[in-house]
């Protein structure tokens, strides 16, 4: 029996507008508040690896949802335990852990609220999660079995390089 999770796939036109949001945060411009760049040590390569990705701030903790699955970024930070987020000119690493249950769904019930009305997110969104922000607890904590949450905690505070590479302080 073969018990790697299944790798899931974003939608297609994440492979354009991640790179293209990618280039505009490392500028400094970001589409959203919430996004944040957020490298990740690949967990058959070693190799760093960057994603932009929504950063949740809720009851004085940071999250971040893999709104598409099990995605390589998701089982890379399953592995890895860390990742570095930069988000505009702060940059952290953390201690990545996932979570269940209803700290998940109301972690979602976040992301749902921001990005639904999105037209780029909320289309992307749609295509694999049939709940919405307003769904009772139940619900979300059903697609939260399906959708991983993780929460970071701050390990060590990193500087920009002035290039969007974090150097450890």
């Amino acid at each position: 029996m073969d018990t790697k999770p299944q790798v899931s796939r974003a939608p297609a036109r994440t492979k354009v507008l991640n790179p293209i949001a990618s280039t505009l945060m490392r500028l400094g411009i970001r589409p959203d508040p919430r996004m944040a760049l957020l490298t990740i040590r690949g967990r058959k390569t070693g190799r760093d690896h960057t994603v932009p990705v929504g950063v949740f701030d809720r009851d004085g903790h940071k999250y971040v949802v893999a709104a598409f699955g099990e995605v390589n970024w998701v089982l890379n930070l399953r592995a890895a335990g860390e990742a570095t987020i930069i988000q505009g000119n702060h940059s952290a690493m953390y201690a990545a852990e996932q979570v269940h249950g209803e700290e998940a769904a109301l972690v979602i019930r976040d992301c749902l609220a921001a990005y639904l009305p999105s037209p780029l997110a909320g289309p992307m969104l749609r295509q694999r999660i049939s709940v919405t922000a307003d769904a009772p607890l139940d619900a979300l904590a059903v697609e939260a079995r399906r959708t991983p949450v993780f929460r970071l905690t701050t390990m060590r505070h990193a500087r920009s390089n002035g290039f969007g590479a974090a150097q450890t302080a």
